[in-house]
């Protein structure tokens, strides 16, 4: 453990603290916020540091009666640099993130935007439900494939289909009902059946 600093004992207007020297030293154990150090003490984590230390790291610690972890110089080992804060809020400008692979969990995830656009070359979602509302939907799809188990869809105005070709297959029952209907062919109709009731 090597000392490096002393600060000089603050003035009247910060009653209550004592002189506090800065110093390095190797963390013994660490879990949750507080640990200890190679000699035995004990030491706590500042709000200063973001990064949360582990077992092996060379720290850099402020003694002022209690001591506090400010910031780990050097990680042992290989394992991820983990930000422990209960809560973090961040401003700026602009910002941007550059990594090769990004994974988030959370219980709870809000994002709020005044204008969003995201471009990827593959989107995989599995999720429980999806529930939304839309003013305006517009999308352009080359191939659409779906299955689903049921499907349920209430229109409240107008729904137009314009396509090349339309093709409606029922396994069982095939129903159509309005209080009026058009149906026009500018070729061939055909209608075929075993039995056919017209009226």
């Amino acid at each position: 453990m090597s000392k490096l600093l002393a600060w000089p004992r603050p003035s009247a207007a910060m009653p209550g603290v004592d002189d506090a020297t800065l110093l390095t030293a190797t963390l013994a154990h660490w879990q949750t916020g507080q640990g200890r150090l190679v000699d035995g003490r004990a030491c706590r984590a500042a709000a200063s540091c973001l990064v949360e230390p582990g077992a092996g790291d060379l720290a850099l610690l402020v003694d002022a009666d209690d001591l506090w972890v400010v910031a780990v110089l050097v990680a042992s080992g290989s394992r991820p640099l983990q930000l422990a804060a209960p809560h973090v809020a961040l401003e700026a400008e602009s910002a941007r993130i550059e990594v090769a692979a990004l994974e988030t969990r959370g219980r709870r995830w809000s994002a709020v935007h005044d204008e969003l656009q995201a471009t990827a070359g593959t989107l995989t979602v599995c999720v429980g439900a999806v529930h939304g509302v839309v003013t305006r939907l517009s999308t352009w799809v080359r191939d659409a494939f779906a299955w689903r188990g049921r499907s349920i869809r209430d229109v409240e105005e107008v729904e137009t289909v314009r396509c090349g070709q339309f093709d409606v297959a029922a396994r069982d029952l095939l129903a159509l009902s309005a209080h009026t209907g058009i149906v026009t062919a500018r070729g061939l109709m055909k209608i075929d059946g075993e039995q056919i009731t017209v009226g």
